[in-house]
C-alpha cells in the first residue's frame, strides 16, 4: 500500500521508495559484485532525487511543494537477498 509507515513523515511531505535486486550483482561463479552494487546504489540514489525533482511542479499544494523540496526524502532498500544467497 506504501503509506510510508515505516517513516514518521511531518505534514505534506513525502518519502519515494525504491529498491535494489542483489540477485542481479551475483554472477555464475556464485561471486556478489560488491563494485557493482556500489556504482548502483549511487546512481539509484541520484535517480531517486531526480524524480523529485520532476514532479515538483505536480503537487496539488504549494506547501507540499515545500515540503518536499526541503525534505528530499527517500527510502532505497534491497530485495532478492535470500535468492542471492542461494545462487
Amino acid at each position: 500500500t506504501n503509506p510510508c509507515g515505516e517513516q514518521p513523515l511531518a505534514a505534506y511531505t513525502a518519502c519515494n521508495l525504491g529498491n535494489i535486486n542483489l540477485c542481479k550483482f551475483v554472477d555464475e561463479q556464485g561471486r556478489f559484485d560488491y563494485a557493482a552494487l556500489a556504482e548502483t546504489t549511487k546512481t539509484a540514489t541520484r535517480f531517486m532525487d531526480n524524480i523529485i525533482e520532476y514532479n515538483m511542479e505536480n503537487h496539488a499544494l504549494d506547501k507540499i511543494r515545500k515540503a518536499v523540496a526541503s525534505d528530499r526524502r527517500i527510502g532505497l532498500g534491497i530485495t532478492g537477498l535470500a535468492d542471492a544467497l542461494m545462487m
